[in-house]
């Protein structure tokens, strides 16, 4: 019973539930203003750019998990360029993620 309610039947329906995971994680999360930007202190720290192309990345590919999603009986053909398309975002944004993660933060003087 218990596992009727944890299965997820495919990749884009992982990727719509990541996508609220990880906005309810930055909303909550510390911000630093760098140029007038919020940046979340943890792992995007003094990296805007890095931070901004991670939530670019991140909403294009829940946008295409949703479409995914709706074109599945109408278009099984626009809807698996679609989930294709966001699986190559969550790709992109965890490289960022752990680019930033891993990129030590040295400071310019």
């Amino acid at each position: 019973m218990l596992k009727k309610w944890f299965h997820l039947s495919s990749a884009e329906e992982f990727i719509f539930l990541l996508g609220i995971v990880t906005a309810l994680a930055l909303v909550r999360s510390r911000y630093d203003y760098i140029e007038g930007n919020p940046v979340p202190v943890v792992i995007f720290k003094n990296k805007p750019t890095h931070f901004h192309g991670f939530l670019i990345a991140l909403n294009f590919g829940f946008t295409a998990a949703v479409l995914t999603m709706s074109l599945r009986s109408k278009s099984p053909t626009l809807a698996q360029f679609c989930r294709r398309s966001a699986v190559a975002c969550v790709v992109l944004a965890a490289g960022l993620l752990s680019y930033s993660a891993l990129l030590p933060s040295y400071s310019s003087p």
